[in-house]
């Protein structure tokens, strides 16, 4: 049997990331973030940074830690308790990725020391307004000229977008996708920020004939789908780790309230239909937590890992649904009003259902993974 449990290390960076997230007001900060119009806290974020767990993994040659993404886990886990929002995820996991797989020298020495640092912050702009996480998707142009690119096209849902020091665009060109770290204050580009449910950064980013310069391809040109899919794949597992954490918080909010909450003199979480409400929420944390730990262990050995990823980041998807649902049931209609905490982790868990892929995305990519294997 292999052991998918935290080492002992792991253990003290999941305590000190709960220690630290209690420190800067947990829940308490993220309600107010989202009363101030969303957002995040710059402040935690350099915090965080001063840890070190904004180059867990980035390589040590690279002014990183050279960690895993089972001790980023422990982290995620949580994030997701705390609902804190930083750039973990988009920039030291996924753009950093991207960088150490298929950056050149000169981008790699400008840029992966300072997301290490969480002095820079760089941001995948993937998405388009069809929707898909898939390299079909991708509609935005690239024009190549004698001496310069010109991308056009439309990315929706681009996290900390007006705070990015660079955004790592994808455009399509020829038969494939190629990737190009774009400077957000140049001409050409509009970030418009976008009201969300869950009041995250996110914005709009319309390209309008930006230039760009050969030396700013990342990657073999028309190939860098192949840099993005196992970048993707981290952020999904890591996202996973989130829910499962928030799982555990809403979990809490419910056992508590089934105890305290009295009714014709009786507690309702003496009730068996309560019970098994609570029950759903423990369960489902606790297998999007496990399906989580497995596939990043995979990652982190090497081994293939594309059907570990699907399954993990499909049942959360699922399970961050049906969490929040069964917990605003212990409820009662209570947490429907914005007062409640829980209601702050229902406007994250819509957004985590189809963040880095929703439960189609991932469902296809569980089959097409099996499909694979079979000789």
């Amino acid at each position: 049997m292999i052991d998918f449990e935290l080492d002992e290390g792991q253990q003290e960076l999941a305590a000190g990331a709960r220690g630290l997230f209690e420190q800067a007001g947990g829940i308490t900060l993220a309600r107010e973030l989202l009363e101030q119009g969303g957002g995040w806290s710059r402040d935690l974020w350099a915090r965080m940074a001063a840890l070190d767990w904004a180059g867990l993994l980035v390589p040590e040659a690279h002014g990183g830690s050279g960690g895993g993404v089972l001790d980023l886990y422990a982290i995620s886990v949580e994030t997701g308790r705390a609902l804190v929002t930083s750039p973990l995820i988009p920039s030291s996991v996924i753009a950093a990725h991207v960088l150490t797989a298929g950056g050149t020298r000169a981008q790699q020495a400008d840029l992966l020391p300072r997301i290490a640092s969480g002095e820079a912050i760089v941001i995948p702009a993937v998405l388009e307004p069809s929707g898909a996480w898939d390299e079909g998707g991708v509609e935005t142009t690239l024009d190549r000229g004698p001496d310069s690119l010109r991308l056009s096209g439309t990315k929706v849902l681009v996290p900390f977008a007006a705070d990015a020091d660079r955004l790592l665009v994808a455009a399509r060109e020829d038969d494939g996708v190629t990737l190009v770290l774009v400077d957000p204050a140049a001409p050409g580009v509009t970030v418009a920020p976008v009201d969300n449910v869950a009041g995250l950064p996110l914005s709009t980013v319309v390209l309008d004939g930006v230039v760009a310069a050969p030396a700013d391809v990342v990657g073999t040109p028309t190939e860098g789908w192949s840099l993005l899919a196992p970048a993707f794949a981290r952020g999904a597992v890591l996202r996973s780790a989130e829910i499962a954490g928030a799982g555990q918080r809403m979990l809490d909010l419910s056992v508590d309230y089934a105890k305290e909450r009295v009714q014709f003199g009786t507690p309702v979480g003496k009730h068996q239909a309560v019970q098994y409400l609570c029950t759903d929420i423990a369960m489902e944390s606790h297998l999007t937590a496990l399906l989580a730990r497995r596939a990043a262990w995979l990652l982190d050995v090497g081994q293939p890992a594309d059907r570990a990823v699907a399954a993990a980041k499909l049942y959360a998807s699922r399970a961050a649904h049906h969490m929040a649902q069964q917990a605003h049931e212990v409820f009662a209609g209570l947490a429907f009003m914005m007062e409640h905490d829980l209601h702050l982790f229902t406007r994250h868990a819509k957004h985590w259902e189809h963040d880095l892929g929703d439960v189609r995305h991932h469902a296809e990519a569980l089959v097409q993974a099996v499909e694979a294997e079979i000789p």
